[in-house]
């Protein structure tokens, strides 16, 4: 089971970009509101994609902070959200960072770092200066353990194993519009986010 949940991992970070993008192109961009300083978008006329952004220019190079996905799945009928941090450079590295993974439920089940995927390491996750949690081999911890931490922390810090090297990649992220981008997808479950149209 938790090779099979690396592979969606994975697949899932890249696909969360490349949703943001396909969103783009089938409906504009539409705020949906501005607050403190970030901009939550609607990215289909589903509903089913957002992002939060730190600028009012979607297409700006910082724009994108955090990308969600939260689609009706067709078997169960449950969203299935997830949403993913998307620097704008690590962005071009299929996806690389925070990952959010709610598997049909209400609240995060999992927090991972995308993209570790060196057989028998396990990748880390520091918020500010705490002591840092250590994940499963498939790079994911369970939600409930570091969530606390990442609601009220300020910055993120990631350290991941990509196959075949075996050295350790560290990231850093700011965690700002984290709790804002969790806001955002139980108004996508609860149907009141307003849908680009």
């Amino acid at each position: 089971m938790w090779k099979s949940f690396v592979f969606v991992v994975a697949a899932c970070a890249g696909c969360l970009c490349a949703s943001v993008a396909l969103a783009t192109k089938e409906v504009p961009p539409k705020v949906v509101e501005e607050d403190d300083g970030l901009y939550v978008w609607s990215l289909s006329e589903s509903g089913d994609y957002a992002a939060i952004s730190l600028t009012p220019d979607f297409f700006a190079l910082d724009a994108i902070a955090w990308g969600i996905e939260c689609p009706i799945d067709a078997m169960s009928d449950h969203r299935m959200c997830k949403f993913l941090f998307e620097n704008p450079v690590t962005r071009k590295r299929n996806g690389s960072g925070l990952f959010v993974n709610y598997l049909g439920t209400s609240d995060p089940q999992f927090i991972c770092v995308s993209l570790h995927d060196y057989p028998g390491k396990k990748a880390m996750i520091r918020v500010d200066k705490n002591a840092p949690f250590t994940t499963m081999e498939n790079g994911c911890i369970a939600a409930a353990e570091v969530l606390p931490q990442l609601l009220t922390g300020t910055k993120v810090t990631l350290r991941r194993y990509t196959f075949p090297g075996n050295f350790s990649r560290d990231e850093e992220h700011l965690l700002t519009g984290f709790t804002k981008t969790i806001d955002t997808v139980r108004r996508i479950q609860e149907g009141t986010l307003t849908p680009a149209r």
